[in-house]
């Protein structure tokens, strides 16, 4: 995953993820401003702190899920056996217009929270899905637009595919996306930090509500983002 902006294209983040623990906060590129530059390989701020992930799991497996229920999990239905693993990027700045001389500050707001998730299921198969401004999202189509303004809704689950695409200035992602990309980040290069402690603590005021307040920080199915 990674927590650099992309001023122009989209970035491509190549996920061994589901394979990796999660290691100790330290310090992290969130706390570093701005987009980052450059194209190709980037596994670093411009401040040359690491590209970072944000880890949360809610375990409705046989044996854990009673224990995420009492810290208000949803488990029930089609979430009853099920492991899901959130990735959250924050970036510093967000600005899906950026660069479109009519549009002014439209688009832009301080922050934002964008994430990719699995579904582990009790077969063995794994799925997946990415969030997109106000929904989550599988393939990148011109369709869409309904989901990201929260116009419609749908779940975004899809086969996974260890992909996780970024769209420069909005951060939109996608797990599929027939276009060209202009960066990338390998998966192993991606510090992990559990996101839990830093919900417990956290005193922090952001523009977007961040993960722990939003629907899915509980209900790993939920359709929207808020």
């Amino acid at each position: 995953m990674s927590v650099l902006s992309a001023s122009s294209g989209r970035t491509l983040i190549l996920s061994e993820l589901t394979a990796r623990s999660a290691v100790g906060s330290g310090t992290t590129s969130c706390q570093e401003g701005g987009d980052a530059g450059g194209e190709g390989l980037l596994h670093r701020t411009d401040g040359r702190l690491p590209v970072t992930a944000f880890v949360h799991a809610i375990d409705c497996r046989e044996g854990e899920a009673e224990r995420a229920e009492a810290l208000g999990a949803d488990c029930s239905g089609a979430r009853a056996g099920n492991l899901y693993l959130h990735f959250w990027l924050y970036y510093a700045d967000s600005a899906t217009l950026r660069g479109v001389p009519i549009a002014g500050e439209k688009g832009y707001h301080e922050d934002d929270w964008e994430s990719v998730q699995l579904r582990l299921r009790p077969d063995g198969s794994v799925d997946q899905r990415a969030s997109s401004h106000h929904g989550y999202n599988y393939f990148l189509t011109d369709n869409n637009w309904t989901s990201d303004a929260g116009i419609a809704s749908h779940d975004g689950w899809g086969p996974a595919t260890h992909l996780l695409f970024v769209s420069g200035g909005s951060h939109a992602g996608n797990v599929i996306a027939a276009t060209d990309t202009n960066r990338f980040t390998p998966g192993r290069r991606v510090h992990l930090v559990p996101l839990e402690p830093v919900a417990a603590e956290s005193t922090a005021r952001f523009a977007i509500s961040p993960p722990w307040r939003k629907h899915a920080w509980l209900d790993p199915e939920a359709a929207g983002t808020g």
